[in-house]
């Protein structure tokens, strides 16, 4: 299962990574003095943000910062499960671009990705 979709236009739409509620889409803009419609990415009331995971690829520390709902950001995630999502969808993203088979494979390997268990995830104070 993957938190995003792609078609033939790009990124089409983007779920929630615990509960798989969609938190953002492809929406159509009106161009001023045109009947013209720009096609646009928009963001859902219910995106957020809320704590980072941190993660390992190789050598290198770093962090992700997971897409959820508002209704998931205080609730527990499966952090392997959204490390996998992420993966997934930079395999997808990939795909999309044009890269051949051999190429995602070669990047896979090469950037695996994993939780770091020495760093807690440390959920943001709210405003």
């Amino acid at each position: 299962m993957s938190y995003i979709d792609f078609d033939n236009l790009g990124l089409k739409e983007v779920r929630c990574m615990n509960c798989n509620t969609p938190v953002g889409g492809r929406v159509y803009v009106d161009i001023p003095g045109t009947t013209e419609k720009a096609v646009a990415f928009s963001r859902y009331n219910n995106w957020t943000q809320p704590r980072k995971v941190p993660i390992k690829s190789g050598e290198i520390d770093s962090y992700v910062e997971p897409i959820v709902c508002a209704e998931c950001a205080d609730k527990p995630w499966d952090e392997d499960a959204i490390i996998e999502m992420i993966e997934d969808g930079l395999e997808r993203e990939m795909m999309h671009a044009g890269k051949s088979r051999d190429h995602v494979d070669n990047h896979k390997a090469r950037h695996k990705l994993k939780k770091d268990k020495d760093k807690k995830t440390k959920i943001k104070e709210k405003s």
